[in-house]
């Protein structure tokens, strides 16, 4: 960016020299290499978010609910935040063909980011009570369980498991706020007759503000 002139930060002059030798590989000059090199730093964006869209929308369906609200991810805008976040977001808007937004302090929204946000985690129980097994993919657990086994039991458990991974991420147990953010179960049917219950069960801990800093933040 800087070799390209999007940037006047740090030395020029080095940036160029290094730009330079690397373009003697591929028969390029300093300018030519850094377009290539920016080029496919958009198409590694599009293509890394475009993973995670399609992972997101190949979930497995388990209720007719699900089946007939067609959930999909279909983004309308993409918001961007990071120093190259203004030279970044007309060629992201143009690779994706979609809105591309950045705050008026992009360049230390990260940092305020990072200072601020607790961490945060998601895990998912998928049971089976005829097969009698659970799996939490996430903390890879795969443990037996009774045919009786409930979803208030599978609540209880993810809430449980997630005080217990937020210890360990190093959070303060009053950072530490988990919820269910999405439950079902329902019946087996084979013939005529149920045979067992799918259980499924998502819990996070609630993204926000680090205790300390939320205080300071309201009376500020």
């Amino acid at each position: 960016m800087i070799v390209l002139g999007y940037l006047q930060i740090g030395d020029g002059k080095k940036a160029e020299y290094v730009i330079s030798n690397l373009g003697k590989k591929i028969n390029k000059n300093a300018k030519e290499t850094s377009q290539i090199i920016l080029d496919q730093i958009i198409d590694k964006i599009y293509i890394n978010i475009k993973q995670i869209l399609d992972k997101i929308n190949s979930r497995p369906i388990y209720t007719i609910k699900e089946l007939l609200s067609d959930k999909k991810v279909i983004p309308e805008s993409i918001n961007i935040i990071g120093g190259p976040a203004k030279i970044l977001a007309p060629m992201i808007e143009k690779k994706f063909n979609l809105p591309c937004n950045y705050p008026k302090d992009y360049d230390v929204a990260n940092a305020i980011g990072s200072a601020l946000a607790k961490a945060t985690t998601k895990i998912t129980l998928n049971i089976d009570t005829n097969l009698k097994k659970m799996n939490i993919p996430e903390l890879n657990i795969y443990e037996a369980i009774s045919g009786d086994y409930t979803l208030d039991e599978a609540k209880n458990y993810a809430l449980e498991l997630l005080a217990k991974e937020g210890l360990e991420m190093g959070l303060n147990e009053s950072d530490i706020e988990s919820e269910i953010i999405e439950e079902s179960s329902f019946n087996m049917v084979e013939g005529f007759f149920t045979k067992g219950k799918i259980i499924r069960v998502i819990a996070q801990i609630k993204p926000g503000l680090i205790e300390s800093f939320r205080g300071d933040i309201s009376e500020s």
